[in-house]
């Protein structure tokens, strides 16, 4: 859950850092790629979740660490 509450703030802050770097102009363009970003931050945060409790379901035996990060390399994609 803190992985989507810490996503979506800082997606909206990038996104705000490159409309200042672009000129500073809000249009309705750069609008609709916030609430793209906004919505592709939270499906893949959504995503890797659903993929840690599923690895915890498959490997009860997994410690936290190994979880986190095989379930990182696993699920996370460039998108």
């Amino acid at each position: 859950m803190l992985l989507i509450l810490l996503a979506l703030p800082l997606a909206l802050a990038s996104g705000l850092i490159g409309v200042f770097a672009g000129g500073g102009i809000i249009s309705l363009g750069s609008l609709v790629g916030f609430v793209t970003v906004l919505g592709i931050a939270a499906r893949n945060a959504i995503m890797l979740i659903s993929h840690y409790r599923h690895l915890a379901v498959e490997e009860p035996s997994i410690t936290a660490k190994e979880l986190i990060l095989r379930g990182a390399e696993q699920r996370l994609a460039p998108i």
